[in-house]
């Protein structure tokens, strides 16, 4: 939601069904190496615990899961992490209101 990046489950096959059940929350994406720097504060939610808090301008941080509907996870540069909320229900996305274009540079997009 933040950049075009690969991004995978993990998945087990049930027991009963045979059917894949999701193993974990949301998409990894910690192979795909993007980092993104704040241009502005940025509210967050700091993990594990998910505690408010608040990034200045000019942190980077290291993209690591999202559900691709409401939130990414990212690592700071300290090696905390942290869940960035993204309203993707409209054209710009935003966080916080404000167009992710305006919150992040590093962003890559396909197409």
């Amino acid at each position: 939601m933040l950049s075009t990046i690969t991004a995978q489950d993990n998945y087990a096959a049930d027991a009963a069904t045979g059917l894949p059940v999701l193993q974990g929350e949301g998409y990894d994406l910690s192979s795909g190496g993007v980092i993104l720097l704040t241009k502005r504060p940025i509210e967050v939610q700091l993990l594990p615990a998910g505690k408010p808090g608040r990034l200045p301008a000019g942190v980077s941080l290291e993209l690591l899961r999202t559900d691709d509907e409401s939130y990414v996870d990212a690592q700071l540069e300290d090696g905390r992490e942290c869940r960035i909320l993204v309203d993707a229900a409209d054209w710009p996305v935003t966080v916080g209101g404000v167009p992710i274009e305006d919150c992040f540079d590093g962003m890559m997009f396909a197409g």
